[in-house]
């Protein structure tokens, strides 16, 4: 009977993707005719939908964010969300305005009023249409630095739609809040309330430099995934392993880590990126019985400069997968060690008991990491042979039980119930 099941949900994902592939073919193929209520329909198609409940809206996914709201899904007994990638709003913009569009910094956007409004009305139909098609209550996005977020929120705004930031970069000691917040704030927020992970990023927020912000339209709800799996692996945070079986690199392009540090950050971590990359092909040659993963985000170009970074390395292990397709945190889940650099994923590998390996802050970087030395099972690279070293010496079973709550307790404040925050906040705003 399980084998029965097991098939089954393998021909309808197979379907599933298969009938997502052929309608993403066709939306592609609209923008080059530029028809938007074609281009709209196929949009409205490609959404993910979810069994409506009594408050039902659309989250524009993005990564990890989707994990949030999938568990918001699961969770929630009143509302419901449907998903629909952000990044196809990016396609909207270059196709329909300008390709040039989006390798500007968003200061540089808001100052370029022509292209604004072009977006702004180009954007102001899709939205219509989709909230008209659909008769969601509420739009909710994830942060508020995307070049495409802009002018939804502000169409939002302009038309008394509820419009909700979950902001997902404020994961981080407490100690820096004020400088990230600092750096956020420098793009004002345009919404109708600001979801936040913790008491002392919403005070960041609240005493920031953009004094839209305040107790009102600021509320701190936790972080969906984390707080689920904390639940998950409450009673199982003991490990048996002995031997390692799946070592996964969460990748990531220099150019992504250099938006929060200055110039002389950046031959350093470029040669970081590099390392890291050539950390994983090395140990794949070395270790055939072992599966490697360098998991991408979504976009070609972080695949790309992968491929590119190892071309000169010699032929790719057959052990070793470079993939930008499934989630993250499932990845987490079947490996043994992960392997990353300032991502909040590494505090979700923590969370779920894993082995990890990754960068000890300094001035070259600029930043803080997430871990210090007091943290059981995290590891710096030090060298070539730090991963090589971790692997051969790996035991799982040296980890402290329970280490999840520590760093709950030191990145944000551990809520039982996140959804019913985030349920409580939409019934103050759908109320009014």
């Amino acid at each position: 009977m399980k084998i029965l099941k097991h098939v089954n949900k393998q021909i309808r994902l197979k379907f599933f993707y298969g009938y997502k592939f052929f309608l993403m073919k066709f939306f592609f193929l609209s923008l080059k005719f530029k028809v938007l209520i074609i281009t709209v329909f196929f949009l409205n198609l490609l959404i993910d939908r979810k069994e409506r409940k009594n408050i039902h809206g659309l989250a524009l996914g993005r990564s990890i964010f989707n994990e949030d709201i999938k568990v918001l899904n699961k969770t929630s007994d009143i509302v419901s969300y449907d998903n629909l990638s952000g990044s196809f709003f990016n396609y909207l913009i270059t196709e329909y305005i300008s390709k040039d569009i989006l390798k500007k910094s968003i200061i540089q956007y808001q100052l370029d009023n022509k292209n604004r409004k072009k977006i702004y009305k180009l954007i102001s139909k899709v939205i219509y249409r989709l909230l008209k098609l659909n008769k969601y209550d509420f739009i909710i996005n994830c942060n508020y630095d995307y070049l495409r977020h802009q002018e939804i929120a502000q169409y939002c705004v302009d038309n008394s739609i509820p419009y909700l930031v979950f902001y997902k970069e404020g994961i981080n000691s407490k100690k820096y809040h004020k400088n990230i917040v600092d750096n956020q704030t420098k793009i004002k927020f345009i919404g109708t309330k600001l979801l936040v992970p913790s008491k002392g990023i919403k005070s960041a927020f609240v005493n920031s430099a953009d004094k839209d912000l305040n107790n009102n339209n600021v509320a701190v709800v936790g972080v969906p995934r984390l707080n689920n799996l904390v639940i998950e692996n409450e009673e199982k945070l003991i490990r048996k392993n002995t031997k390692v079986k799946q070592v996964l690199l969460l990748s990531f392009t220099p150019e992504e880590k250099l938006t929060y540090h200055d110039k002389i950050s950046e031959n350093y971590i470029h040669e970081l990126a590099k390392n890291m990359h050539i950390d994983i092909f090395n140990c794949a040659k070395k270790y055939p019985d072992i599966n490697f993963i360098i998991k991408t985000k979504v976009p070609n170009h972080y695949q790309e400069y992968v491929e590119d970074l190892l071309s000169n390395s010699g032929e790719i292990p057959s052990n070793l997968i470079i993939t930008s397709k499934g989630s993250s945190i499932r990845y987490v889940f079947d490996s043994d060690i992960v392997y990353g650099f300032y991502t909040t994923v590494l505090l979700e590998a923590y969370i779920a008991n894993k082995i990890i390996l990754t960068i000890k802050g300094n001035d070259k970087i600029g930043i803080e990491e997430f871990f210090s030395k007091d943290h059981s099972g995290v590891n710096f690279r030090f060298d070539d042979s730090s991963l090589y070293n971790l692997i051969y010496s790996y035991n799982s079973n040296k980890l402290q039980s329970k280490r999840s709550i520590d760093v709950m307790n030191e990145f944000f404040e551990v809520l039982d119930s996140p959804n019913f925050l985030i349920d409580k906040e939409l019934f103050k705003i759908l109320r009014k």
